[in-house]
């Protein structure tokens, strides 16, 4: 992967992750891909295969739910 695509990438995964702590931390809930897409301006692929790579990382676990909205519990940074 070139330089570029990573930065996209890292790009990508920052505003998803930002859009996820937004919505917990502000409404209460977790973001449906609707919340993401409009908010972000990005397709539904995308958010996709970012969320596996962040779950892949260990970055978040993704508790599967009925309807619309999945639950994302993202992994706390121990610094």
């Amino acid at each position: 992967m070139n330089r570029k695509a990573t930065h996209a990438h890292i790009g990508k995964e920052n505003l998803i992750l930002a859009e996820i702590r937004m919505c917990q931390a502000e409404e209460d809930h977790d973001p449906s891909y609707l919340d993401m897409m409009t908010d972000i301006v990005v397709s539904p692929n995308t958010i996709a295969k970012v969320l596996r790579r962040l779950q892949a990382s260990g970055n978040m676990r993704i508790e599967r739910r009925a309807g619309r909205r999945n639950h994302y519990i993202l992994q706390e940074k121990n610094e």
